[in-house]
């Protein structure tokens, strides 16, 4: 919740900030695909060296603006997200015992709160 004061500061609380900054990124990154339909290597978030690649390899359906290549911005952010790599599970998975409660010792292993050790010898 944020308190406002005439001539002062506004303050406000960590999760209405980190709120307000996603949807300032939101509406920036939205505001620049609507203005930029088409990317060309140059412009592209890929990268020149990779752009080319994907459109000499046909992985990226293009137009010929003069000289230039281009792609729609939707298809270079659809390959974008087509390479994201799935969050990585916990290395313990949390096993559930019978009654469908977490078990504890299985929760904090997967937590990094308690490890196993080899027992010396």
């Amino acid at each position: 919740m944020s308190t406002r004061v005439p001539g002062a500061l506004v303050l406000v609380d960590a999760d209405e900030l980190r709120q307000l900054i996603v949807d300032a990124v939101r509406s920036a990154v939205g505001q620049q695909a609507s203005t930029d339909d088409w990317v060309d290597a140059r412009t592209s978030s890929l990268g020149r060296g990779l752009f080319r690649r994907l459109v000499r390899d046909g992985t990226l359906p293009t137009r010929k603006r003069g000289k230039t290549f281009v792609v729609r911005r939707s298809e270079v952010d659809a390959y974008i997200e087509s390479q994201r790599v799935p969050a990585v599970s916990p290395r313990f998975p949390v096993v559930r015992g019978g009654a469908g409660v977490a078990d504890p010792i299985a929760a904090a292993l997967a937590e990094g709160r308690l490890r196993l050790v080899k027992k010396p010898p």
